[in-house]
């Protein structure tokens, strides 16, 4: 890979606290995220075909919620335990994740019957990252709420 395929992002992906194991979990991840763009089921939402890196990114929040742990702390010692999950709960990482961006998009579209064009922009931009990354870390606090 070259910094020209990752463009501005580069160094912001290729840290030098990267490690073996977190670059080699976010492959996994992606890999399903993208299996399931290029095989979608026949009712996948119109978004599935601009989702995978926002997919495999809420999968590994997931993963690392639950593991009860940080991206720093996924190294060589637990990297099994992580592949372990993927293995068993790649399908519902990913469902939960789809699920994310649906409610993201509603709120960015305030449910507006909304263009490929359009779709595909908001994908390009920031705002859906910022919508997501905020309800993803208020979702903790949301399903206590509920089962309240």
């Amino acid at each position: 890979m070259t910094s020209g395929y990752f463009g501005k992002l580069y160094d912001i992906i290729f840290t030098d606290d990267l490690n073996g194991a977190q670059a080699i979990i976010a492959v996994l991840l992606f890999r399903i995220a993208e299996n399931r763009r290029k095989r979608p089921a026949f009712d996948a939402p119109d978004f599935i075909r601009y989702s995978s890196s926002f997919v495999a990114m809420l999968m590994d929040n997931s993963l690392l919620t639950e593991m009860g742990i940080k991206l720093d702390q996924l190294n060589h010692r637990i990297f099994d335990d992580a592949r372990e999950l993927i293995e068993t709960k790649g399908d519902e990482y990913h469902s939960g994740a789809m699920s994310l961006i649906e409610v993201a998009l509603s709120v960015l579209y305030k449910d507006q019957n909304v263009s490929l064009q359009r779709l595909a922009a908001k994908f390009r931009r920031g705002d859906l990252l910022e919508t997501l990354l905020e309800i993803f870390h208020r979702l903790p606090n949301l399903l206590k709420k509920v089962s309240e």
